[in-house]
């Protein structure tokens, strides 16, 4: 780039290349400056050859917007080009002798314009500096997700025993919702630095209330309620691993998180053409504190796609698990497919009373929203003493696909005061094809009152269903049903039939609303 950063020069390969047999090369420093600016390698940005030689050290640079990876370690047996894989214990050789990069376990905000970043470093024992950067725009990010490094935050020393993952952590300006990543250097002392690894994964900075699955794994929390969420294991990168079981562990033991993220590395085992599958051992824990689980903010989900990237997969689950058990207030759940599971795929029982939200989910399919993978009973259940739920909602990305379950889509027993509006109840995603309830689209029983099926503006497309579209024998009061589409598509044209009627009001269902 020019002086002033306002025009881009390009480079047809890397931005600097350290060729054969080069040692002890400084690039940037440790001062202002001493930093250089490296952007637009078309091949990367600082990139060390395989015949590279060691002690090379590129500290407190600005590197970004460069294609490939800002610091690339080339020609390691693991991976000839791009990210190198850290290996156990760092004894493999090669340019700066594969240092193994830094994995970073969480950073969170923990006062206004103050980030505490964990970082976990298996290296050979001795002295080492870390530097912390802001990276760029996930726009910039390179392919595999590793950061470059836009902002210098700030640095630390850490002296390391060499018994493999050691942890430690750094204080340095930044704020909630930055992109941060990470490299490690040698410190030989003196003001003498040596090899430098390439970038960490770059993550997402936390609010102080907030914690993030980065693992697809079913282990759980070591402490609940400590406000970490951590099993006591790593991840595909090397990080602090927290699974859903785990965090859900951790909101549970009512430490103050109020937020779960999504954060899954792509080297996950259980990653695969752009889909991360959890499949719990067993039914998780149900959630007794107010939380919000958004699978919308793992790296992959695309707002103009809507469809979730995460899935929860109760095949090995057992035939009594739910895919989420709701008993709180004020629980919401976006953005993931729930399939496969022996009862619901999400229950929602008597503790949850008012601001609990189902939007945004695939409940009985896979995340693609065509492919049937049915929960045994229903897709939701709104239980007797639950109450005011919401289930979808106005907005676009809001409505839920509730589709290919044992029972109905949603059943409403002996719950009052709810609100289903926007949703896909019987088609699959495109909302044109049956993707069948085995019963009704949307069952009301119980001493059921006061519910809304649909609003102007927000309808349901309640179609393709093997029972009726709705049915209503609740002995409650004051239930509205308006403006649906029953037995058709969404286009309003595309007959998409309900093997039953379209509603039917029975035994009881007393001063019911229909239009």
């Amino acid at each position: 780039t020019d002086p002033t950063l306002t025009e881009t020069w390009a480079f047809t390969g890397s931005a600097i290349s350290i060729g054969t047999g080069v040692d002890d090369t400084t690039i940037g420093g440790t001062t202002v400056a001493d930093a250089n600016v490296i952007r637009n390698g078309a091949a990367g940005g600082v990139v060390l050859t395989a015949a590279a030689g060691s002690g090379n050290s590129i500290v407190g640079n600005s590197i970004v917007a460069n294609t490939g990876v800002g610091i690339d370690l080339s020609g390691g047996v693991e991976n000839p080009a791009g990210v190198t894989a850290n290996d156990a214990g760092d004894g493999d050789s090669g340019p700066n002798d594969l240092l193994n990069r830094p994995s970073l376990s969480g950073s969170v905000e923990t006062a206004p314009g103050s980030l505490t970043t964990t970082v976990d470093l298996d290296v050979p024992a001795g002295s080492y500096r870390i530097e912390v950067f802001r990276a760029a725009a996930s726009g910039l990010l390179d392919d595999s997700g590793a950061g470059e490094g836009e902002v210098l935050l700030g640095s630390g020393s850490a002296v390391h025993a060499g018994s493999g993952s050691e942890r430690f952590t750094i204080v340095h300006p930044g704020a909630a919702g930055d992109l941060i990543s990470a490299t490690v250097t040698i410190d030989l002392g003196a003001g003498d630095l040596g090899s430098t690894s390439e970038f960490s994964r770059a993550r997402p900075v936390l609010g102080a209330t907030e914690i993030a699955v980065n693992d697809t794994g079913d282990a759980t929390d070591l402490v609940p309620g400590d406000g970490l969420c951590d099993t006591g294991g790593f991840n595909a990168d090397g990080e602090a691993a927290c699974t859903l079981r785990a965090a859900i562990d951790e909101v549970n033991g009512a430490g103050g998180i109020d937020t779960i993220r999504f954060d899954v590395p792509t080297a996950d085992t259980n990653h695969g053409s752009g889909v991360w599958t959890i499949a719990p051992a067993s039914g998780l824990a149900s959630i007794t504190e107010p939380v919000t689980i958004d699978a919308t903010t793992q790296p992959g989900w695309t707002a103009g796609a809507g469809t979730p990237v995460v899935e929860l997969d109760g095949t090995g689950a057992g035939a009594t698990a739910d895919g989420l058990a709701i008993g709180a207030t004020g629980v919401t759940v976006r953005g993931l497919a729930i399939g496969s599971f022996g009862r619901d795929g999400v229950s929602v029982g008597g503790g949850a009373t008012s601001g609990t939200v189902i939007a945004g989910n695939h409940l009985g399919l896979d995340t693609s929203g065509l492919i049937g993978r049915g929960n045994g009973r229903h897709g939701v259940l709104l239980g007797p003493g639950a109450a005011s739920v919401v289930v979808g909602g106005s907005g676009s990305a809001d409505g839920n696909v509730l589709s290919g379950n044992g029972g109905a889509g949603v059943r409403v027993l002996s719950s009052d005061g709810n609100t289903l509006i926007g949703n896909l109840i019987g088609t699959d995603a495109t909302g044109l094809a049956s993707l069948a309830n085995v019963g009704d689209g949307v069952s009301l029983s119980g001493t059921t009152a006061g519910n809304l099926v649909g609003q102007v503006g927000s309808g349901n497309v309640i179609a393709g269903n093997g029972g009726d579209g709705i049915e209503s024998d609740a002995s409650g009061a004051g239930t509205i049903i308006r403006a649906n589409t029953i037995g058709l598509g969404v286009d309003g044209a595309t007959i998409v039939a309900n093997t039953g009627s379209g509603i039917v009001l029975g035994n009881g269902a007393n001063t019911t609303t229909v239009g």
